[in-house]
């Protein structure tokens, strides 16, 4: 963070995953799925990358305070928090007995988001926040699927995408105990071959809790004299 602006990095791969719909994926021609409740993928493969660049419109509005307790939040404010985000996702299946072998499928998403936040300073220990907002951009995407004669298609397209983002938090602060509950959740997507519609869905869940130790002094020194040299406020 620099100023009124964020920016955050996320990088992360995961291996394995479940179906839940067995049933609705019968093909002709071609030997039949379990028929299972969960029918697990242990090949199967994403590796994902994001990079955000977030603005906080009001510079009375504590993004510190809403997300981990490290600011507070002493009079009620609402802002906007106008986003950009950059995402790339690879999803490929290395399993050698699958009906698609060795394939990936890749997606690219540019997307501005402009959600409305607000905080409601309830007593001085006390704040709650809301925020909501569209999210809209576009996709570059290659998907790989079979046909009804178990054939190999391949579909490549840009689409513009649509969907929102909302968030809510709920804080306590003393003058050293400081505790909070957050929750965000996000969904978006686009039209695919006419008749689907292919939509991402993120949810995030925290819980914390923390007490403020006082701060050495000549570590306390060391900082403000950072901060009084410093070209640019640090948050």
């Amino acid at each position: 963070s620099f100023q009124r602006f964020n920016l955050a990095f996320d990088l992360n791969n995961v291996t394995g995953f479940y179906l839940k719909n067995t049933k609705d994926f019968a093909r002709t021609g071609a030997a039949p799925l379990p028929d299972t409740p969960y029918l697990v993928f242990p090949d199967l493969q994403i590796g994902y990358f994001s990079m955000l660049l977030r603005y906080n419109v009001n510079r009375k509005f504590s993004t510190a305070a809403l997300s981990g307790g490290s600011q507070v939040q002493r009079k009620s404010a609402i802002t906007l928090l106008p986003s950009f985000q950059f995402a790339t996702f690879k999803f490929s299946n290395d399993s050698k007995t699958a009906s698609v072998q060795n394939e990936s499928t890749y997606s690219t998403d540019l997307n501005l988001l402009i959600p409305l936040t607000g905080t409601w300073v309830i007593s001085p220990k006390f704040q709650a926040t809301l925020g909501i907002g569209p999210s809209v951009g576009v996709d570059f995407f290659k998907s790989v699927g079979l046909d009804d004669s178990s054939k190999l298609v391949i579909t490549k397209g840009t689409k513009f995408t649509s969907g929102y983002i909302a968030q809510f938090a709920f804080t306590f602060n003393s003058r050293r105990w400081f505790a909070g509950i957050e929750t965000r959740s996000r969904s978006y997507g686009h039209r695919i071959e006419d008749v689907s519609r292919l939509i991402k869905q993120y949810s995030y869940f925290q819980i914390y809790f923390g007490y403020r130790l006082r701060a050495p002094k000549f570590m306390k020194n060391t900082l403000d004299w950072i901060n009084k040299v410093s070209p640019i406020a640090l948050d």
